[in-house]
């Protein structure tokens, strides 16, 4: 699975919205029976993914297109 996006409000920041939805995520991911998924962590949010459990993938470019300190994160289902 590769997750292209997740936005929350401003209104609701810091309020464990956005751990909750990738819970959601995590588990209708294994009950789908994927095997991992794949995001590209934009804007300084990989510490919050790595949070969630993801890991930074090294051995995989991605496109210049992301911006500067884009990284290719994967969680293992």
């Amino acid at each position: 699975m590769f997750l292209h996006d997740l936005a929350i409000s401003n209104q609701v920041s810091g309020k464990g919205v956005g751990a909750k939805m990738v819970s959601h995520l995590l588990n209708v991911a294994m009950i789908l029976k994927f095997e991992q998924i794949l995001l590209v962590a934009v804007q300084g949010s990989s510490l919050f993914w790595e949070k969630m459990g993801f890991t930074e993938v090294t051995d995989q470019s991605i496109s210049a297109t992301y911006g500067d300190g884009a990284k290719m994160m994967r969680y293992l289902l």
